[in-house]
């Protein structure tokens, strides 16, 4: 999966979840926090939005179900401390992805 696709998959993640929670979708900067950045995107949006994600490449991926990030939230840091920029979210997702398909 390319990191173009993994992109795409967070985007259509985000915009579901600023939809349902009645927030006006506006496409984040790579370079802007999601966190904070988002209208009414905070800590427990960010799980919600991390669960989609999962399923939405899970099933890009042909898996039987989503593709566990090993996190609860992949809009924070690893130690959880600080709220990722878009594009380190990419980045990290693109990693997991090339990670599970390797091990597959």
């Amino acid at each position: 999966m390319k990191k173009k696709e993994v992109a795409a998959a967070i985007e259509e993640a985000l915009k579901e979840v600023q939809e349902l929670g009645g927030h006006e979708w506006v496409p984040p900067a790579p370079k802007a926090k999601v966190i904070g950045g988002l209208e009414g995107f905070e800590s427990l949006t960010a799980i919600e939005a991390t669960v989609l994600v999962e399923q939405k490449i899970g099933s890009r991926l042909g898996l039987d179900g989503p593709l566990s990030l090993g996190k609860d939230s992949i809009f924070h840091s690893q130690d959880g401390r600080r709220a990722r920029r878009l594009d380190e979210v990419v980045d990290a997702v693109a990693a997991a992805v090339t990670t599970a398909v390797e091990a597959a």
